[in-house]
This record gives structure tokens, sequence and C-alpha cells, in this order.
């Protein structure tokens, strides 16, 4: 360095990620400050495919922020047969009960394809917490993700597969509709999960009893099945099968 030159220091490598933090469902239109505060404390994890982000009943020692890729939350029974209660893709909270909980995990974290986490730990909660902007934030987003565990409940207790299934594809349908669509009610193009096990994990079916039930649903017309989407050919009829119980 030349003498009467400045060093620059080069920026944190995480900061790259702000833009994806500015549009994140927790800190949208949080300060500056804490949005700098998270990056500068928070350190880059990559996971591979099936990678474990944390395991159930492991210590609630830190939250995570999708960078990339996906994380599912996962339930496994006994037997082997799994879960997933929650995908979240980029900008999503995982683990946040971290922030209010010094008891274990309630289940097990995985990623799904290559995934980039921003990972947080506990000892840098308190600074975050000590600001009611934030607080008021994790306060709505447990209670977001409250409800969506109720209605995951209520649907695997009170539905049937057909019904499961229809609201899992309704639930897609409505978040790519625009509200001023009404009229749209055929050739839906629906993207369907990865794999049809992780399908038959998010609605609690065995993949034979999933695979059955789009076949039946393509041979009355309902759907059209292609490599990686869903043809809906019928919205009507779909959000009528939706409202069947058991």
């Amino acid at each position: 360095m030349k003498p009467g030159t400045i060093a620059i220091r080069e920026p944190l490598p995480v900061t790259r990620w702000k833009p994806i933090l500015r549009d994140a469902e927790l800190f949208g239109d949080l300060p500056e400050t804490l949005l700098d505060y998270i990056l500068q404390h928070a350190q880059e994890r990559a996971l591979r495919d099936k990678d474990l982000l944390y395991l159930k009943h492991s210590p609630n020692e830190f939250v995570a922020i999708v960078l990339q890729g996906f994380i599912h939350t996962l339930h496994t029974s006994a037997d082997g047969r799994e879960l997933i209660s929650g995908r979240f893709g980029p900008g999503a909270l995982v683990g946040e009960t971290a922030f209010i909980d010094d008891d274990v995990r309630s289940a097990s974290a995985i990623a799904y394809g290559e995934t980039r986490t921003l990972v947080l730990a506990k000892r840098h909660f308190p600074f975050l917490l000590a600001e009611p902007v934030f607080l008021l934030h994790i306060t709505r987003l447990l209670a977001h993700r409250l409800k969506q565990s109720t209605h995951l409940i209520e649907s695997m207790c009170l539905n049937n597969l057909e019904a499961r299934l229809a609201l899992y594809f309704l639930s897609i349908i409505d978040q790519q509709l625009p509200a001023n669509t009404p009229n749209v009610t055929r050739d839906i193009l629906v993207p369907m999960p990865p794999t049809q096990g992780i399908l038959a994990a998010m609605i609690n079916v065995s993949r034979p009893k999933l695979n059955a039930q789009l076949r039946s649903w393509q041979k009355a017309g309902l759907i059209t099945l292609k490599n990686d989407h869903l043809q809906l050919n019928d919205l009507p009829q779909l959000r009528l099968k939706a409202r069947t119980t058991m």
C-alpha cells in the first residue's frame, strides 16, 4: 500500500444477500440497522440435497434464512413414514421458535436440492428482541405459522385424500392467479413438486394412493398430467372437491 492511502475493508460476503432479506417475510420493512446487524453476525451455510439443517429434538440454538433452494420441515414415524409440514423457499425464516423458546426442535429441517441459508446463532437474539419493531414482526410471524399449523391439522384430520389434494393445488393456484382474474377457470398450469414422494409427504398419503388419485382425476378430465406440471381443466370442480370431508 502506498503511503497516505486508506485501506478500504471489503464488505462481508453475506451482504450480497441483503436484497433477499429486504423482500423476506420477517425482515422486509425492518430498519436498516437491524438488517445490517443480522448480516454482520449471520454465517452462510451451504447444504446439499437431503443435508440436515437441524434434527428433531436437537437444541433450539439458531434460526436460518433461506437464500436459495428449499428447506422442508419433516416428521418421521417409527415405521419410516414421512410428513412434510412446511416447505420454505428464498426469504423464508426456518426454526423461528428459537427466538422465544429454549426447548428442543419439534421437527427436522432438511434441504431439498442445492440450498444456501444464513444462520443466526442464539447469542445474537437479545439485540434484536430488544427492539419493539422486531418483536412485533416475530410475533406476527409466529401467529401466522400457528394458523398454518392449525389448517394443516384440520386438513389431515377432517378431509379425505381427494379433498387434501385439491386443497394443496388450490393453495398454489390462488397464489398464481391475480385477484382480478375470476373468469380463468381452465387450462391452468400448476407446478408439481419435484417428486411424487414429496407431494405424498405433504398431504400425508402413500405414493400408490396419490398416484391412483391423480390418474382418476386425469381419466375424469379434471386434470392433464405433464412432465413437471399439472394442467387443471376445471377450477370450479376442483373447488367442489376441496369441500369434501371424510
